[in-house]
């Protein structure tokens, strides 16, 4: 019997493939529609070779890594190998796969591949390299991340590429590198244009960061407390396009992306087994795969469609990320006294997401066996977020994410539990000008997690990050 579900989805698919295909091309597809670049199908093929014996070559007689010594008996029996759900660290598997999916992305678009026929590349790149790349099993999260999370962040920064031959080509190939092979094989530049940035910002600042665990339930502990007295950070963001009245079948023709990191002192405590220093390596991002925008007034522009997320958080207190298609909905109200109010709702299913296992990142149980700090998981994501900036120039911004996940049974490891996570992010920000292009403010964070877990004791922790900061902006 068919359920109520999977009538629902299909439906709504084939509602997505209508919306899409019926709706008229936007202005950015009319501009370029004269300007097709030729397609170079095994040129783009050679680059995704040139990635992965290159990453090959590096791991094996840089690293002196011994599971990327290929011989030809592993290779021709690839067929024997079966998918697991890898141990690698967090930043390996859910940053370094992605950057690699997004370099074969990039690879097929420098040779003028469209997006799909570029993801198309990505994902026959990943798996190449999972049965080619090192003797290790073929890994079942990297071939879901490394082509999924490839695109999105190949589209960012394939098109950041072009945005930065404005300053110098020099930025442009490190942004994009696989220009330096894409250009000469083919003749010609990557295809595209510029001028498109909305905003960017640079953002340096100071804070501190304090945390608390407790227990629940069967075998439950004392509750923990921990401080990161004091870090320090840049936060890189940029706006392309206008994410308020945007009409485009294009993927990602309008994103917004974050890179944030911190190092400060460490807790001084053995429990988070980072005593000595603390860091943090986020990513944030999010871009329309297509969208509308319907008129609701003079006063107002407002986007409409599906998005992809993808986000990637690596910290002394905490692991997560999650790649993740949804329904979006951005709202810009400007008010007659000059001031605007911004609004968006993302509501997201998780394809496939990491939190972070807290026995395991905690050290609170010895490591005796290779083992991951997170578990794998799946459901829904919705985020909720809010800006009003004053006539003068002063910004209140607040969001809240919050998320419910299903760590599945198919990826437990031992020693650790499956179960629901239940996690929110929510903000709170001030900021006011000093000239046109620095503002100045305060930052708030507070996170919460509950972890229900069949078979340990519960955990719910929080963690608390406040901050001063600096922030270099284009004014607008």
């Amino acid at each position: 019997m068919v359920s109520i579900k999977k009538v629902v989805a299909v439906f709504f698919f084939f509602s997505v493939i209508f919306f899409a295909v019926w709706c008229e091309p936007d202005t950015e597809k009319r501009a370029n529609q004269d300007q097709k670049p030729e397609k170079h199908y095994f040129l783009a093929f050679g680059g995704v070779l040139l990635v992965n014996s290159t990453v090959n070559m590096w791991n094996r007689f840089v690293f002196k890594d011994e599971m990327s010594d290929v011989t030809w008996d592993y290779a021709s029996h690839f067929y024997d190998h079966d998918w697991v759900w890898d141990t690698d660290c967090s930043w390996t598997n859910f940053y370094l796969h992605p950057y690699q999916g997004s370099l074969y992305y990039m690879s097929a678009r420098g040779c003028g591949l469209n997006q799909f026929e570029s993801l198309l590349y990505a994902a026959a790149g990943s798996a190449m390299w999972e049965y080619f790349g090192e003797t290790t099993a073929p890994s079942r999260n990297d071939v879901i991340y490394t082509p999924s999370c490839g695109f999105a962040l190949g589209e960012m920064l394939y098109r950041l590429s072009l945005e930065a031959d404005e300053i110098s080509r020099i930025c442009g190939f490190l942004i994009n590198p696989m220009r330096l092979y894409t250009e000469p094989v083919t003749g010609h530049r990557p295809y595209g244009s510029a001028g498109h940035i909305y905003d960017i910002s640079l953002k340096f600042g100071i804070g501190t960061q304090l945390l608390h665990t407790s227990f629940s339930g069967s075998d439950s502990s004392d509750a923990k407390n921990e401080v990161f007295p004091v870090f320090v950070y840049p936060e890189f963001a940029v706006v392309y396009n206008d994410p308020y009245g945007w009409d485009s079948n294009i993927p990602f023709s309008q994103f917004e992306l974050t890179e944030h990191s911190a190092v400060g002192k460490g807790s001084g405590s053995e429990n988070g087994g980072h005593k000595d220093v603390m860091f943090d390596i986020t990513l944030v991002s999010s871009g329309m795969l297509f969208s509308r925008a319907p008129d609701f007034g003079s006063d107002r522009d407002t986007t409409v469609g599906i998005g992809l997320d993808y986000d990637f958080i690596w910290q002394s207190s905490r692991e997560f990320s999650d790649v993740a298609p949804g329904f979006v909905f951005k709202q810009r109200i400007r008010h007659e006294d000059g001031s605007k109010s911004e609004w968006q709702i993302h509501q997201n299913w998780v394809a496939l997401g990491t939190s972070d296992y807290w026995y395991f990142l905690h050290n609170s149980i010895p490591k005796t066996e290779t083992r991951r700090n997170y578990s794998f998981n799946t459901r829904s994501g919705t985020q909720f977020k809010y800006v009003y900036t004053t006539a003068g120039g002063c910004i209140i911004d607040t969001s809240i994410k919050f998320y419910a996940l299903w760590d599945f049974p198919g990826q437990k490891q031992n020693n650790a539990h499956t179960g629901w996570e239940f996690i929110g992010f929510c903000t709170l920000n001030g900021e006011v000008p000093v000239s046109r292009h620095v503002n100045i403010g305060l930052a708030n964070e507070l996170y919460l997690k509950k972890s229900v877990y069949n078979g340990t004791a519960d955990v719910f922790h929080t963690a608390y990050t406040g901050s001063v900061f600096a922030r270099l902006t284009t004014g607008r």
